[in-house]
C-alpha cells in the first residue's frame, strides 16, 4: 500500500513526523514510563487526559500509586477532574471558573430610570442539570433622598433579588443561582446588605428559567430621586460547574 510503514515490533525507530492529520481509535499512550499519560475517549461524547489511568477510570497502570484525569465534554457533565487515591477509591471534582469580572468604578446619579451598570450573556446550554452561577458585587451610596433607590439582580429577565437603599453608606450581595438537576429550574440563595442596615438579609426563593437558551444576568439600580448617588466597585460572576451527585 502506497505510504504505509510496517515496522516489528510495531516500533518506529527515531521521530515520526506527520503532515496531517491521524485518526486513533483506541488510546494514545504517551511515554516509555509506568505509570503512562494517555489520551483518549472515555465515550462517544467525553474525552479524557489521563495519568495513571484507563479512559473508564476503572484501572490504573499502577496499582499501588495514585492517578488523576481531567474530562472534557459532554452534554450534561461539565469538564470534571477525577482524583484517584491509593486505595482505588475515585473522587471526581467539578471545576469552576470566573467568566466575569469588573473592579472598574462605576457612578451613576442623575436619573430615576432602571439603569443596567452590568450586564452577562450565559451562553445556551452552558449550565448542566447541576450548575450554578455565583454573583458576586460591592457597592456604595453616597447620596440618598427621601425615596429609595433600588438595586436589582436579573436573570433572563426574571427578578432575582431587589435590595432597597434609603440611606448612605456600603452594599454587598452574593448570590447564588443553581439548577435543581432540569435545566430550566433554579434555587435562589445568597446574602445581602445594604447601605446603612445593621444586619444581612437572606434570600431564599426560585426560578424558572430556560437555561438552553442564551439568558442574562443583568446588574441594574434605579434611583428614587435623581440626585442619588452610587458608586458600583466591583462585581464577580462564577461559573460553578457541579457535576451531578452520586
Amino acid at each position: 500500500m502506497a505510504n504505509s510503514y510496517t515496522v516489528t515490533p510495531s516500533i518506529i525507530p527515531g521521530t515520526l513526523t506527520v503532515g496531517g492529520d491521524v485518526d486513533v481509535k483506541g488510546e494514545v499512550r504517551v511515554g516509555p514510563y509506568t505509570p503512562r499519560m494517555r489520551i483518549a475517549m472515555v465515550s462517544s461524547n467525553i474525552g479524557g487526559y489521563l495519568y495513571n489511568l484507563s479512559a473508564n477510570a476503572g484501572s490504573r497502570d499502577d496499582p499501588t500509586k495514585p492517578a488523576q484525569g481531567l474530562y472534557l465534554g459532554g452534554d450534561t457533565q461539565r469538564p470534571s477532574f477525577a482524583r484517584v487515591n491509593s486505595v482505588g477509591s475515585v473522587q471526581f471534582d467539578a471545576i469552576s471558573d470566573t467568566m466575569f469580572a469588573d473592579y472598574t468604578l462605576h457612578s451613576h446619579t442623575g436619573t430615576t430610570t432602571e439603569d443596567t451598570i452590568w450586564s452577562k450573556t450565559i451562553r445556551a446550554n452552558l449550565l448542566g442539570a447541576y450548575s450554578g452561577l455565583r454573583v458576586r458585587l460591592a457597592y456604595s451610596s453616597s447620596v440618598q433622598g427621601g425615596a429609595a433607590a433600588t438595586v436589582r439582580i436579573k436573570f433572563g429577565g426574571t427578578l432575582v433579588v431587589a435590595m432597597s437603599i434609603t440611606a448612605t453608606g456600603n452594599g454587598f450581595a452574593e448570590i447564588v443561582i443553581g439548577n435543581r438537576a432540569v435545566t430550566n429550574a433554579q434555587d435562589i440563595d445568597g446574602v445581602y446588605t445594604v447601605p446603612g442596615a445593621s444586619t444581612t438579609s437572606v434570600v431564599s426563593s426560585s426560578m424558572a428559567v430556560d437555561t438552553t437558551a442564551d439568558q442574562a444576568i443583568t446588574i441594574t439600580v434605579q434611583n428614587g430621586t435623581s440626585t442619588d448617588t452610587q458608586a458600583f466597585n466591583d462585581c464577580v460572576m462564577d461559573l460553578i460547574n457541579t457535576i451531578q451527585p452520586s
